[in-house]
């Protein structure tokens, strides 16, 4: 008597089984990537439709820079951002909340941030709709 083996598909059928498995995993995790990558506040306006983007700053002393800045948003939304300045050592020397009124798909804002120390850096972050 001889025992019964298992019946077996073709190495190829599995290779190329697992090749299309793999191909769709990648191209639904890139997908995926691409859409939370548009839907954050602080980059592209991407799903929310609020964006903040600085353009430039200027020190101005040791206790102020000037940040001019530009905001993005749907015709109707009332946005506020952050503005932040930064030392050398990265700390934050400086923080304000600026708005956007609704009535304009955008702004571009010019503001004088007071500062605890010399700024070498600012930006403004964390754009939200209220």
């Amino acid at each position: 008597m001889t025992p019964e083996t298992p019946e077996r598909t073709s190495p190829w059928k599995d290779r190329i089984f697992f090749g299309a498995l793999g191909l769709v995993v990648v191209a639904f995790v890139g997908g995926w990537a691409v859409i939370m990558g548009n839907a954050g506040g602080d980059g592209p306006a991407g799903l929310t439709g609020v964006s903040g983007e600085t353009i430039g700053f200027r020190v101005q002393s040791d206790t102020a820079v000037q940040v001019t800045f530009q905001i993005k948003k749907p015709e109707d939304a009332l946005v506020k951002c952050v503005v932040k300045a930064r030392a050398h050592d990265g700390l934050t020397v400086g923080q304000t909340e600026v708005s956007a009124q609704p009535g304009r798909t955008g702004s571009t804002q010019v503001i004088v941030l007071p500062t605890t120390a010399r700024a070498t850096t600012a930006e403004v972050l964390d754009c939200d709709r209220t």
